[in-house]
């Protein structure tokens, strides 16, 4: 074959591939469209048919939680669920430089050690592997990640074809955390305007916060407590940990202390170079807190979403509690 025939055909090869992808990401754009339509459905669909569309022979949707992505969607039932470690692994590569990863041979010494094998996968050894980054608001929450058992499977058209439909794994995402966060409020309200006991609706509402962080942001959480202003110190009086709760931090001398002083939200990446933090339980499985969050809250009429859950839970008493969480 003349080498003209051969462009012209790996031509006409693309032009079919992108016409396939277009259709794809319409049929997706129409599976939003349908508020009826459940979205594990839709996500079930997306990795199936972009597995069909690049000829690959495993594609999931992973996301992140805490240092960890963990598949949530899979043309493969037997690695929903399994969790890898984002600094170590070639898809958590993807996530932490914002960028495609494309291997074309996974034996190769510079990527054998980093990729991970599909967990209950028992088939022909992948040989090549496309990632690419989810982002919603500027926020990395996951990865698309298509393998092929054949080495030099993909290519930079399937790269930019696996882009455009992350694109549309994060409109879905982004849906999915606005549904949510609207049964979250509504869980709130349910709970603020019970008439049980008040300790009982404050225990609920940390633990469905708790529960929330996990689902829509994809962080561990390890703790969520609110604390009251007591003098010169701030007292722990609603923890998920029971232990906690009566405890005393020092507003001069805690993280807690800081947000009351600076009056506003403090987020750190890493508390271990923080002197003001105080660890307040032993740490028994090895891992630290990595993350913790100081959120000052101004009374506020019951009800309102602007607030986190502890805020609005306390508002109806007009006092200033205040709201923290902490992370692995």
């Amino acid at each position: 074959m003349e080498r003209w025939e051969r462009l012209i055909r790996e031509l006409r090869a693309e032009f079919l591939l992108r016409e396939e992808e277009l259709r794809l990401l319409h049929k997706i754009d129409l599976q939003l469209l349908e508020s009826e339509r459940p979205l594990a459905t839709t996500f079930d669909f997306i990795v199936t048919r972009t597995q069909d569309l690049v000829k690959a022979d495993h594609t999931h949707i992973l996301l992140r939680r805490g240092r960890f992505l963990e598949g949530a969607y899979s043309t493969k039932d037997s690695d929903l669920g399994q969790r890898i470690e984002i600094p170590a692994s070639l898809v958590g590569q993807c996530l932490t430089s914002d960028q495609p990863v494309r291997i074309s041979d996974l034996t190769a010494p510079d990527y054998r050690d980093r990729y991970v094998p599909i967990k209950g996968y028992t088939g022909k050894a992948m040989r090549s592997l496309l990632a690419v980054p989810i982002k919603v608001h500027e926020t990395m929450v996951g990865v698309l990640n298509a393998e092929s058992t054949r080495a030099d499977a993909f290519t930079s058209v399937h790269e930019n074809i696996l882009t455009a439909i992350a694109a549309q794994v994060a409109i879905a995402l982004q849906r999915a955390q606005l549904f949510d966060r609207n049964a979250l409020f509504a869980d709130l309200d349910q709970l603020i305007f019970t008439t049980g006991e008040s300790s009982y609706v404050i225990q609920a509402a940390l633990q469905r916060v708790m529960q929330a962080l996990r689902d829509l942001e994809h962080i561990e959480l390890s703790e969520a407590m609110i604390c009251f202003r007591r003098g010169k110190d701030l007292e722990i009086v609603a923890s998920t940990k029971p232990s906690d709760v009566g405890l005393v931090l020092g507003i001069d001398e805690s993280i807690c202390g800081r947000a009351v002083r600076e009056r506003e939200t403090i987020v750190l990446e890493d508390v271990s170079t923080e002197r003001d933090y105080r660890r307040l339980f032993v740490s028994i499985q090895g891992w630290v807190a990595r993350v913790r969050v100081r959120c000052p809250v101004q009374p506020a009429v019951a009800g309102s979403h602007g607030f986190p859950a502890s805020a609005r839970v306390m508002a109806s008493r007009a006092v200033r509690p205040w709201f923290a969480v902490e992370s692995r």
